[in-house]
């Protein structure tokens, strides 16, 4: 017989963990690992696994029925160490597109010390990216008009971040690099807004959503030292600033999306572009999944939200696998996985 327990520690996280008890003479069964609960969404694990951010609500200020925003981190190499704030992100409690779109961590440096963000706590209410150590300090990128959508390059200390204006009116941005010598622009639109930025796994690509409303959105890969963009065609995604996110494959061969299907519902279809001629193809039709994370295998980990249910997907044949033991994994790192689960509606770190 399993039995379940809840552990809550000093911390204010929540540790799962399973005991088992067996019958006289029987073996018992080898036990899952404990599994700690992260109080917040979206949150991301560190290059090597030993640390992890999430996005949490600070204290309510005077006036205010709830807190702000804040970016907090735990040191999971440290069984003693406790979550602690490393960041405001000065976000109005109540503004629910930057809790969405801009309050999470961008992405982790390489190096694990650094994580950029984006936040609107610029002129005018207006949105600025930045990066920020562990101990507070940040470097901002301020711009004529908004900053966002930061990432690194996986390849050293520097990385990317748009210059636009957030929500395309009028469109046209700018993709700047910081770090290195100098910094220099290494591609730029004035018809074409852009709302997603992942560097391939090599570091020699990155792959973009971008386009206008009045020609819809692709998928874009831009080749850094050639600066050749190339586009797929057109995708139906169900919002343009919150829903159409990208996943490369650990090979770079593609990149993984989940778009509308006819009926305008989303998530209904899986997509697979390729990351050279930009070729879409639809992996799943019309079934309801989004796309969680690609797995260091190349599979990738989906979950049916009506459903409650998760599955497998090999994007290279199409095929579904069997409920991949109802965990919704968003991000491998190392021997560390970032998972959800569906009936517990709880996001925890294995």
């Amino acid at each position: 017989m399993l039995r379940t327990t809840l552990m809550t520690l000093a911390t204010g996280l929540t540790l799962l963990a399973c005991t088992a008890s067996t019958a006289l003479g029987q073996e018992a069964a080898p036990l899952p690992k404990p599994r700690l609960q992260i109080p917040g969404s979206p949150a991301a694990l560190s290059p090597k696994g030993e640390r992890v951010l999430w996005l949490a609500r600070g204290e309510a200020k005077e006036g205010e029925k709830r807190g702000g925003f804040e970016i907090h981190a735990l040191d999971l190499s440290d069984a003693a160490a406790k979550p602690r704030k490393v960041l405001d992100l000065n976000l109005p409690s109540d503004d629910y597109y930057s809790y969405l779109h801009n309050g999470g961590p961008r992405q982790w440096a390489p190096a694990g010390d650094r994580f950029g963000f984006t936040t609107r706590s610029g002129p005018k209410g207006s949105y600025v990216c930045g990066i920020a150590t562990l101990d507070g300090k940040t470097q901002v990128f301020k711009g004529e008009t908004d900053t966002f959508l930061l990432c690194f390059d996986p390849r050293g200390t520097g990385g990317y971040y748009v210059e636009g204006n957030f929500k395309g009116r009028p469109p046209g941005f700018e993709l700047r690099t910081f770090g290195g010598d100098a910094e220099r622009v290494v591609y730029a639109s004035e018809s074409d807004s852009i709302y997603f930025l992942d560097p391939s796994p090599q570091g020699t690509r990155l792959g973009l959503i971008l386009g206008n409303r009045k020609v819809g959105l692709s998928v874009g890969i831009l080749e850094l030292k050639t600066g050749k963009l190339t586009k797929s065609k057109p995708i139906r995604v169900d919002d343009h600033f919150l829903k159409p996110r990208l996943q490369w494959t650990p090979s770079g061969d593609a990149l993984i999306l989940t778009t509308r299907g006819k009926a305008g519902k989303w998530p209904a279809n899986v997509v697979r572009c390729d990351a050279k001629s930009g070729e879409l193809k639809v992996l799943v039709a019309e079934a309801g999944w989004a796309v969680g994370g690609v797995l260091r295998n190349g599979l990738v980990s989906l979950y049916d939200r009506s459903e409650k249910k998760v599955a497998l997907l090999d994007p290279k044949t199409g095929t579904l696998s069997v409920p991949n033991g109802e965990v919704f994994v968003l991000q491998q790192v190392k021997g560390r996985s970032l998972v959800f689960e569906p009936k517990r509606r709880a996001l925890f770190v294995d």
